[in-house]
């Protein structure tokens, strides 16, 4: 699932020596690709760092979306999500056959009379 592997060597978030990147590294690990160990180093999250170093705009929604998709095919359980989630993906048409639960929590909205 757009893992770097060269031989048997995977690279890892410790290996970005540069302090920011690696911060940037698990952010993007953390929310563009949420998984539970984000500490392997992925091609897509590795172009993502590349745009920002050389500056160049991109919009990684495919390989989002396709990171989205592979991890629907593994949940056997019901997935919890926000109305943004579910928005997106019952337009794309991946929930037909998926239980969906959602967050009852009020999401807390922070503006300037907070």
């Amino acid at each position: 699932m757009g893992q770097v592997v060269v031989g048997k060597f995977q690279p890892r978030n410790m290996d970005i020596q540069h302090p920011t990147l690696r911060l940037m590294h698990r952010w993007i690990a953390m929310t563009l690709f949420s998984r539970q160990d984000i500490r392997v180093v992925h091609n897509d999250e590795m172009k993502i760092l590349y745009a920002m170093i050389k500056k160049i705009k991109i919009a990684p929604v495919k390989e989002i979306f396709k990171h989205w998709l592979e991890l629907l095919k593994t949940f056997s359980t019901s997935i919890s999500c926000t109305s943004l989630v579910t928005h997106i993906v019952t337009g794309v048409g991946v929930m037909e056959n998926h239980k969906v639960e959602y967050i009852p929590t009020p999401r807390l909205i922070i503006d300037e009379h907070y």
